[in-house]
């Protein structure tokens, strides 16, 4: 007011209101502030009280409403009702007054958020609800606050792919304050996300003038996100070192093979290849289990021998035990082959060469591999590898002068009533030669091994 209108209308009021700035419409009130009165030359200037505005808004300014005419009311001038959802309007016939703030100003949300519903290590391309937010002071979404933000990721160990995200993020468009969408990535690895206003574009440009980028931009968000393969997927296969057979030996050159790969995958089931050993790979641990072994004549075997040929690991345990291999080292998830590794382990028993045993089946039954953030993966082999219990040997033979040819024979023991001769290369129709508890193995080859120098004990000269 001019000072010599304040001296001379005392006791003048004021209603003064926070009103929107829409477009270039005429500013509409929102909020109602209060009433403020007794004006004068020495009492010129009122003390707005803090105030709280709900919604988010671009521009807003105080209006402040009174009457022109001498010892009157602002009430007297104008209607208003809803302290919180005004509307003001003027009474006619009065000399009804209205004035604006010079200072334009914003309320915008305070800071971004984001989370997604579920628990970390999130796995990989697994559907998650994802919210992002803009929040207020008090932690809620920001009604009206509308804006489209970008939305910014990436890998953080350099080397290490970037993954994709379903749908893709870039421009994320809130609705009062929020947006919730289905989400997926599908990758392994540690992912940085950053939700940021543009310097420029900013909710609150019209503060420009007189904040920092501090006070004028909507706070960032910024975390680490973790996500690890949905499973593993296992191939195996069962070989025996000969022609469906493996002599039994403790020498395990000699062996049956359990080949496994392993594939690291997200939940589409597409291999991620993160997983290796420069990025994510972790220490794997492997359970096999077997169908139970009938070794006959009881307790003539003992132990089932094992080694491993990429990492070294060997082991031995007793029969009819789960083989386990624990904390295999993440090495064998090389960069050549991204997300994939794989195990290549030799199986035998403790042959003892007075100890005879019959032919039997080692049934590989399941392979489980775990590794430390519990990723899991299985599989049913249902696979055999048969066992003999081997030797050479040649029959007594009759020859005459020094020189002669004997017959030598690779036989497989199997006798008793726990002699299953279909597990014999040539079945029920095997022959033996002098003894009945051997029996001929016509597929022994020669890369199955050779008999070495033969002493006939007890010969007799003629």
């Amino acid at each position: 007011y001019d000072k010599t209108q304040l001296e001379q209308d005392q006791n003048k009021s004021v209603g003064v209101f926070v009103s929107k700035v829409e477009d270039s419409a005429v500013p509409v009130p929102i909020k109602y502030l209060g009433e403020y009165q007794d004006f004068s030359s020495n009492n010129g200037r009122i003390q707005i009280p803090d105030f709280t505005i709900t919604n988010a808004n671009k521009e807003l300014l105080l209006q402040f409403f009174y009457c022109k005419a001498a010892n009157t009311d602002w009430k007297d001038c104008w209607n208003y009702n809803n302290p919180n959802s005004p509307t003001v309007t003027a009474i006619t016939g009065t000399t009804h007054g209205k004035s604006d703030s010079v200072d334009n100003f914003a309320v915008r949300p305070d800071r971004f958020d984001f989370n997604i519903i579920g628990t970390s290590p999130y796995k990989a391309g697994k559907n998650y609800t994802a919210n992002f937010k803009a929040l207020d002071a008090a932690d809620g979404t920001t009604s009206n606050y509308n804006e489209t933000i970008p939305v910014d990721y990436n890998e953080t160990k350099i080397g290490c792919k970037k993954g994709d995200f379903t749908p893709p993020l870039g421009d994320i468009a809130f609705a009062d304050g929020s947006k919730t969408m289905n989400l997926n990535y599908s990758e392994v690895g540690v992912v940085n996300i950053e939700i940021n206003e543009t310097n420029g574009s900013e909710f609150a440009f019209i503060d420009r003038d007189d904040t920092n980028d501090t006070q004028r931009l909507i706070t960032s968000y910024e975390e680490n996100i973790t996500f690890i393969p949905d499973h593993f997927d296992i191939n195996a296969t069962l070989k025996n070192s000969g022609n469906n057979f493996t002599y039994i030996s403790d020498d395990l050159n000699m062996s049956a093979l359990l080949d496994i790969n392993i594939t690291a995958e997200n939940e589409q089931n597409s291999t991620t290849q993160n997983y290796n050993k420069e990025c994510y790979a972790q220490k794997t641990d492997y359970n096999i289990s077997y169908a139970d072994i009938n070794i006959s004549p009881n307790g003539n075997l003992n132990k089932l021998l094992y080694f491993e040929t990429n990492t070294s690991k060997e082991g031995n345990i007793s029969i009819n035990n789960n083989i386990n291999l624990n904390d295999v080292n993440a090495t064998i998830f090389g960069t050549d082959h991204n997300g994939t590794a794989s195990i290549h382990l030799k199986i035998n028993f403790d042959r003892n060469a007075s100890k005879y045993v019959n032919p039997f089946i080692l049934h590989i039954n399941d392979i489980n591999v775990t590794d430390k953030n519990n990723t899991f993966g299985t599989m049913q082999l249902d696979k055999n590898a048969t066992f003999y219990y081997g030797r050479s040997h040649a029959p007594r033979a009759i020859i005459q002068g020094s020189d002669g040819n004997v017959s030598m024979y690779y036989e497989v023991f199997c006798n008793g009533v726990d002699c299953n001769k279909t597990l014999l290369q040539d079945g029920t129709d095997s022959n033996t030669t002098d003894d009945p508890r051997w029996f001929i193995n016509t597929q022994h080859k020669q890369n199955f091994g050779t008999a070495g120098t033969t002493t006939q004990k007890n010969a007799n000269h003629v």
